[in-house]
This record gives structure tokens, sequence and C-alpha cells, in this order.
């Protein structure tokens, strides 16, 4: 995502399917973090999210 104002938000995978967020280029966090921090709790709702 690419804002008007703020942060930078990229996603990406690595070799090993595991999805990664970057805030800014600079802070690299696994997206479940990401997803724990902006209000999803349980991991059956992350999956869901995941496996659309």
């Amino acid at each position: 995502m690419i804002p008007f104002k703020g942060s930078w938000i990229e996603f990406a995978t690595d070799i090993n399917s595991v999805m990664y967020a970057y805030i800014d280029r600079k802070k690299k966090l696994p997206v479940t973090t990401l997803f724990r921090a902006i209000g999803f709790e349980r991991d059956k709702d992350i999956l869901e999210i995941l496996t659309c």
C-alpha cells in the first residue's frame, strides 16, 4: 500500500512461504503479528483472512 500520508506497508513472502509486512521499508514483522496488533485475536480469525 502506498499512502498519501503516513507509513508505507509492503507485503512479501520468503522462500518458505512465510508472509511478512515491511513498515516504511525498515521494520520487518510476520503478518500474523500485524493482524494481532489491529485486533484479530484468535488464530482462527487470522487463518480465515489468509485462506480466502
